[in-house]
């Protein structure tokens, strides 16, 4: 069999450099198609199929909330008073971090520059399941006065010179000291962040009502996203009594509910999500419509080959040969357009 098929590839090879235009209209034209549709799918699976880069990112989920008939958006951040009180009195998540970012001056040595910046609470980094290359992370007690830096940072910056470590530079608007370097692949919250600076909440400070931060948590082992909103909406209520505000806070405190939505969902997006799996579908098509306008080349291939494969035919050669031979020159099309 396996001499059979060499004897046949080697026919057909000879077949096709006699009819180059249709053997580089054939691979071109699917060549084309295939590469659009693999181009697409490493984009879809880079950006939804592949999952987070965090232990078990399954059970990492965004806090929002929802007041209907209130000013807000129909859908809205929660405040400081609700991750404080999320994560005292909460039984159903095992981690809860606020953050804020943005652009800041960084100072080392001769060179400054504004460079992004994550304002995280100390509960990012085990909420996420992520720890440093080298040094430590932040504690309670280094306050503000603390940074870890990218491992991006580490190399453009300091050459990754390990005794970076200790060391106090002008961050922000103070010196803090770097006291850890984050692995090359911890990005967050996005992509382009380069430094991490403590932001702890205290709750003597809170004013309650100031709505809008991102809040992220992990839920426990074998607990629903649905369970979690019933919870959260269910403690969201004992805030105007713990925290005070104004009648309209009240107001919108009745009517809030909890929303808990996966990760993935906030750092894609759903209508990114949807675009994207229209476009995977529609490079689809363009597949599907080169492998059909390939066919037609065949078809019209054969038609002129009739009188050579009744000779082939009338010499003794099978139907089984035959279907071979075009299936070697439909497979040498095929290779060299993957």
């Amino acid at each position: 069999m396996i001499a059979q098929w060499t004897t046949d590839l080697r026919h057909a090879w000879r077949s096709l450099c006699r009819t180059p235009g249709f053997f580089i209209t054939s691979v071109g034209t699917l060549a084309l198609a295939i590469g659009a549709v693999a181009g697409m799918f490493s984009v879809v699976n880079t950006v939804m199929l592949r999952p987070l880069p965090f232990p078990a990112s399954n059970r990492l989920v965004v806090i929002a909330g929802t007041a209907p008939g209130s000013d807000l958006p129909e859908r809205f951040g929660p405040g400081l008073e609700f991750y404080v009180h999320y994560k005292e009195r909460s039984k159903l998540l095992d981690g809860v971090f606020v953050f804020g970012g943005g652009t800041s001056t960084l100072r080392a040595e001769n060179r400054v520059e504004r460079i992004p910046m994550g304002f995280p609470s100390n509960e990012m980094y085990a909420t996420l399941g992520v720890r440093p290359q080298l040094g430590r992370l932040p504690v309670a007690e280094d306050a503000d006065r603390v940074v870890v830096i990218s491992d991006q940072l580490w190399s453009s910056w300091f050459n990754r010179d390990p005794s970076v470590i200790g060391r106090s530079y002008f961050v922000s608007d103070g010196m803090r000291e770097v006291i850890g370097i984050m692995p090359a692949e911890f990005r967050f919250p996005s992509d382009d962040t380069l430094l991490w600076v403590p932001n702890q909440v205290r709750p003597d400070q809170i004013r309650p009502g100031n709505f809008g931060l991102p809040v992220i948590a992990r839920m426990k082992d074998g607990v629903t996203r649905e369970q979690v909103a019933a919870e959260l909406t269910q403690l969201s209520k004992e805030l105007p009594g713990r925290f005070g505000g104004t009648p309209n806070y009240a107001r919108i405190i009745e009517r809030h509910s909890a929303i808990v939505d996966p990760m993935l969902d906030r750092m894609v997006g759903p209508t990114v999500r949807t675009s994207l799996w229209v476009l995977l579908g529609a490079v689809s098509i363009v597949l599907l419509i080169a492998c059909a306008n390939v066919t037609n080349l065949f078809l019209v291939r054969a038609e002129g080959r009739r009188r050579d494969m009744a000779v082939r035919r009338a010499i003794g050669a099978s139907r089984t040969q035959l279907v071979r031979l075009q299936m070697s020159e439909a497979f040498l099309v095929a290779l060299p357009a993957c």
